[in-house]
């Protein structure tokens, strides 16, 4: 007997959104760091803010929201 219900459960799982990891880069990665950098970054979805570039205060502003937005969030010095 089919569910007459739109949304019936037909034991599918809904597919699982990835966690987001960010980085805060205060100086241009060599390549070592590069290399942990990318080994953290398996499995997530990623974005780099790099502070050493020039911002304006609207970019910081930006940063203030990303870091509430992504579930971890990591600073290379």
């Amino acid at each position: 007997m089919q569910s007459q219900e739109p949304h019936a459960d037909i034991g599918i799982c809904p597919r699982r959104q990835r966690k987001k990891m960010l980085h805060v880069l205060c100086s241009k990665p060599h390549e070592s760091q590069r290399m942990l950098i990318n080994a953290l970054s398996m499995g997530y979805h990623t974005l780099e803010f790099p502070l050493y570039e020039e911002n304006t205060d609207g970019d910081y502003d930006e940063l203030v929201d990303l870091i509430f937005e992504y579930n971890q969030i990591v600073c290379w010095w």
